[in-house]
């Protein structure tokens, strides 16, 4: 692969990182609005928050650039445990929203069903509705 293609590549990842991540706090933006709001229904998919470890593409791409100045070489010495460190936290904080929203919406008087719209999938996560009545 050229290094043109590579680049364009690379830059691509850190495009669509953008989107995937601001999605992911703007579910948790939401999701905690329609609590305040005591909506009747809401609706929460706990696999979004993992849309976070798309921002690992940004510390690559930090790292691979640090390289290349020299008041950065010593962020590049460290780049494998940067990058180990940024996918750990963010698994953790992955796993830890999810569980702290659930916990927030059933404080708050709301019951979780399972959506019936749901498509079974194997990935992480399941899709609920949070309601104050209980579930049908």
């Amino acid at each position: 692969m050229s290094k043109t293609t590579a680049l364009i590549l690379v830059g691509l990842f850190n495009l669509l990182a953008i989107p995937a991540v601001v999605y992911a706090f703007y579910d948790i933006f939401e999701t905690l609005q329609a609590i305040v709001r005591a909506d009747e229904q809401i609706y929460y998919d706990t696999a979004t928050s993992y849309f976070f470890l798309m921002s690992i593409f940004w510390v690559f791409t930090f790292t691979g650039m640090a390289g290349r100045y020299k008041i950065l070489k010593p962020v590049a010495r460290l780049a494998g445990g940067i990058i180990m460190v940024w996918f750990i936290a963010g698994l953790i904080i992955a796993n830890i929203i999810p569980y702290w929203l659930q916990h927030s919406l059933t404080d708050a008087g709301y019951i979780a069903c399972h959506d019936p719209r749901e498509v079974h999938r194997t990935g992480r996560g399941e899709s609920l509705i949070y309601q104050k009545t209980p579930c049908p």
